[in-house]
């Protein structure tokens, strides 16, 4: 585990400009990592609330399913 080989392997997806300071808008999903977004893609409190509901109703109605 050495964290040379990660830094070397993120810096080679850039090969234009290895020396800028990554830009974590472009490369990674805004939905997949919102904490290396910008503050205008912080997830919403209520989002969490809703995949909570919906786990919660799929595992439901799966369990009913198999009774």
């Amino acid at each position: 585990m050495d964290a040379s080989k990660f830094r070397v392997k993120h810096v080679s997806r850039n090969p234009g400009d290895p020396g800028r300071p990554r830009d974590h808008s472009s490369s990674i999903s805004p939905l997949l990592m919102p904490r290396y977004s910008g503050k205008e893609y912080a997830p919403k409190p209520t989002f969490s609330v809703l995949k909570a509901k919906f786990l919660f109703f799929l595992v439901a109605g799966f369990l009913t399913e198999q009774l």
